[in-house]
């Protein structure tokens, strides 16, 4: 998928969308937190702090905060 880090080494732990955005996905995985506005067919890395080299354990949760 475009957008998105190489697939070797990556693992998706949560998806997420919201009912107010359609056709919206975020995706946060071991590398970042990734939004897709065209229901997941191109992808754009969000500016988020992120711990380097990732999580390795993975993703517990997704929090969506009002703008």
């Amino acid at each position: 998928m475009n957008g998105l880090p190489a697939a070797k080494g990556t693992t998706v732990c949560r998806f997420a969308t919201h009912a107010g955005e359609p056709g919206v996905i975020y995706a946060a995985n071991n590398r970042g937190l990734f939004r897709s506005g065209d229901a997941g067919r191109s992808w754009k890395a969000m500016d988020l702090p992120w711990p380097s080299p990732g999580l390795a354990d993975g993703v517990a949760a997704l929090a969506c905060l009002p703008e």
